[in-house]
């Protein structure tokens, strides 16, 4: 294989298992074949490896010397630890969003939204439905990122989204609670686009931050109701 090609392959697989991975098609402890990945992209084995090196980095999959790779499982309380810290991030960028953030950008917003609404009435199977929604989402708070109008918070917070969906996917049994929560989920974001609507940065921040503890109490317990207080994942204010 040409040299300059190796790295167009290694994206493609590192992009194909990633996927896998958030979107729970790959439970916690299982293992993860190298063969099956380069069957399924007709790839060869070296950009696969590198894909799996990578992921293994970003602390997803485990490589365990002759014996092959798996999925890592995460624990309770590095799940809290991590969505409290992923709920600061988010709550700064719904609280300058709604300080900075223009008509046009509101509008972009808003139209998100809709789409993600929309979902709570598919007839496709759930895991489309989850699929459709995990992208949806990242859109979403891809949108508030960008009304932030700051490229160093924006940046840090993106930066957590993959480990979010990964630990929502895994702990939860699969990535198919994010079917279950769309109706839920879409009422949470309805007051953080209300409150960036209206020029509110404290209620936009509280509400964000709200939004994102939801998932993470849900994701430590296991839970798709995250009704119940989890005091590892609660807001430190």
């Amino acid at each position: 294989m040409p040299a300059r090609y190796r790295p167009r392959l290694t994206e493609h697989a590192y992009e194909y298992t990633k996927g896998l991975l958030l979107d729970g098609a790959l439970p916690p402890g299982s293992r993860v074949r190298v063969e099956d990945v380069v069957k399924a992209l007709n790839a060869s084995r070296q950009p696969v490896m590198e894909a799996f090196k990578r992921l293994a980095g970003e602390g997803f999959l485990e490589i365990i010397p002759q014996v092959g790779c798996r999925v890592v499982t995460p624990n309770p309380r590095e799940i809290g630890d991590f969505f409290r810290l992923f709920a600061s991030a988010e709550a700064l960028t719904a609280e300058l969003a709604a300080s900075r953030g223009d008509a046009a950008e509101r509008i972009e917003l808003r139209r998100i939204h809709g789409e993600i609404a929309e979902l709570r009435q598919s007839v496709d199977t759930p895991a489309k439905i989850a699929h459709a929604y995990r992208l949806l989402n990242q859109q979403f708070h891809g949108a508030v990122h960008a009304m932030a109008h700051s490229p160093l918070v924006a940046s840090c917070a993106a930066g957590y989204w993959d480990r979010s969906d990964f630990y929502i996917a895994t702990a939860l049994g699969g990535g198919l609670v994010f079917a279950r929560r769309v109706a839920q989920a879409h009422a949470e974001h309805e007051s953080i686009v209300a409150a960036i609507e209206g020029g509110e940065p404290n209620v936009a921040s509280a509400m964000m931050e709200r939004h994102i503890l939801a998932f993470g109490r849900s994701s430590q317990g296991g839970l798709v109701d995250a009704g119940e207080p989890a005091a590892a994942v609660t807001s430190p204010r």
